[in-house]
C-alpha cells in the first residue's frame, strides 16, 4: 500500500479515504469517517486566501459562509464604490458612461 500524505487519497480494500482536517486538529467523529462527511469536518489546506478571507485551516462550513458573505449584494455595492472612490481611471469611466 502507498503511503498516505495530506491531501493525497489513501486507498484501502478499494474504497477511497481522505484526509479531512489538518494535523494537530482534533474531531470528535470517530474515524474512518462515515459519508457523506460533514462539511464541519472537511479543512482547507492550500494558501490563505486574502481576497475570500479563508485561511488554511478553515472548514469547508466556514470558507463558504466567508464566501457567501463577501458575495451579499450590499458586500458587493460597497466594494465597487471604495473601489470608485479609491481610482481616478474608474471614476472618470463612470463618468462618462453616466454623463456626469
Amino acid at each position: 500500500m502507498a503511503k498516505c500524505v495530506p491531501g493525497m487519497p489513501c486507498y484501502d480494500n478499494s474504497v477511497i479515504v481522505y484526509t479531512t482536517y489538518p494535523a494537530g486538529c482534533q474531531t470528535e467523529v470517530p474515524g474512518p469517517f462515515t459519508l457523506p462527511l460533514s462539511s464541519d469536518d472537511v479543512y482547507y489546506s492550500g494558501p490563505n486566501l486574502s481576497y475570500a478571507g479563508i485561511n488554511n485551516t478553515d472548514s469547508l462550513t466556514i470558507s463558504l459562509q466567508k464566501i457567501d458573505a463577501k458575495l451579499s449584494p450590499t458586500e458587493l455595492i460597497n466594494l465597487i464604490i471604495t473601489a470608485i472612490q479609491g481610482d481616478p481611471v474608474l471614476r472618470t469611466a463612470l463618468c462618462t458612461a453616466l454623463s456626469c
